[in-house]
C-alpha cells in the first residue's frame, strides 16, 4: 500500500522546524523515483506547491550510495536554519 507522501514530508519538515528554530531554505537531492511516483498518484502539482512553500531549491537524483547499497527514493538535503 503507498505512503502518505505529504504526510510523510509534512511530519519531516515539522521535526527539521522545531530542531532548527524555523527554516529558512533547504537544499534538496530528491530521487527521480519520488518524482514518477508522485506523477503516477497524481501528487506532482501537491509536492511541488509543499517544497515551493518552504524555500526547497535542488534537483532530481538517481538515489544515493550508502556504504555498498545503492539506496532510492530518498530525499537527501541540507537545511539552513531561519536563526
Amino acid at each position: 500500500e503507498p505512503v502518505d507522501r505529504i504526510g510523510q514530508m509534512r511530519d519531516l519538515f515539522a521535526g527539521m522546524e522545531q530542531q532548527l528554530g524555523g527554516i529558512d531554505r533547504v537544499i534538496g537531492f530528491d530521487c527521480v523515483l519520488n518524482r514518477i511516483d508522485a506523477q503516477s498518484r497524481q501528487l506532482s502539482h501537491a509536492v511541488s506547491k509543499f517544497y515551493s512553500e518552504r524555500g526547497v531549491v535542488g534537483f532530481n537524483t538517481y538515489g544515493e550510495q550508502f556504504h555498498a547499497a545503492h539506496v532510492n527514493q530518498t530525499l537527501s538535503g541540507l537545511a539552513i536554519g531561519s536563526r
